[in-house]
């Protein structure tokens, strides 16, 4: 007897593994930046912490250009 997914272990697997079910680090560095970005614009103000927002810029651009990549990684798999 299958267990069926739970909607959460589903998401993950579609969204931080490859199709082979291995961790896709492209996307796992997209999670982890953007988290990061999250907690150093929320977090660190509630301590008061100074922030410097180019750190934050830079945070969700290295998200974006991660989540760019696989995109463009996947799609230039499905053209083959």
């Amino acid at each position: 007897m299958t267990r069926k997914p739970s909607g959460i272990t589903k998401l993950i697997d579609d969204t931080l593994k490859n199709p082979d079910g291995k961790w896709s680090r492209k996307s796992l560095t997209a999670f982890v930046g953007f988290i990061f970005a999250l907690v150093y614009e929320i977090v660190l103000p509630l301590v008061e912490l100074p922030t410097k927002e180019y750190v934050f810029i830079t945070l969700l651009t290295l998200t974006g250009a991660t989540l760019g990549l696989t995109v463009w990684d996947k799609k230039s798999k499905t053209d083959v």
